[in-house]
């Protein structure tokens, strides 16, 4: 990614810090993304002018690097964002 490789990864870092401190309350069962990176994907999405959740899948699906310096294997379906702010309610 070249030179500002360590100051994106840093910022990565300090993003999932902040994002961290959100209590995560969806079941231990069938997780498969920290909530921290799928809310990691989310922000950057949303700065990436995505408007649906599903801009924001395809968002990571297009950008491999920003899931891996996210800790994500893959893009996060819509459903577990879906799941996320149900239980926000």
């Amino acid at each position: 990614m070249g030179e500002g490789q360590p100051l994106v990864d840093e910022e990565f870092a300090l993003l999932r810090t902040c994002l961290s401190t959100i209590t995560d309350l969806r079941q231990r069962r069938g997780r498969v993304h920290s909530l921290e990176g799928v809310l990691s994907l989310s922000v950057l999405g949303l700065m990436a002018h995505c408007r649906s959740l599903s801009a924001i899948r395809r968002f990571g699906e297009l950008h491999p690097e920003v899931l891996q310096g996210l800790k994500l294997r893959r893009s996060p379906s819509v459903p577990i964002w879906e799941g996320c702010s149900a239980k926000s309610r």
